[in-house]
């Protein structure tokens, strides 16, 4: 199990920083669908925490990416699947 966030918002910037650094490696369309899902936004958290994990797993799928940004992916989706995933 991936370590949890402390916040929605912890969530939110590591996800929009994993949308930056994936433009910066090169890849666009990933960035692109990263952001979209860090800043969905809807009246229930758990279905934005569902579209963050959508994001990652397509991602995971569809793009070759270097292992540290692979492995910010799994944590992305690894917490958004969780039960709990704020808190310490």
């Amino acid at each position: 199990m991936a370590e949890r966030f402390i916040s929605p918002d912890a969530l939110r910037e590591f996800a929009l920083e994993t949308a930056s650094e994936l433009r910066s490696a090169g890849h666009p369309a990933a960035a692109d669908m990263m952001h979209d899902a860090a800043t969905f936004v809807t009246g229930s958290g758990w279905e934005w925490l569902g579209e963050l994990a959508h994001a990652a797993k397509k991602i995971e799928k569809k793009t070759r990416v270097p292992e540290m940004l692979a492995a910010r992916l799994v944590r992305i989706r690894e917490v958004a699947t969780s039960a709990r995933p704020y808190g310490y």
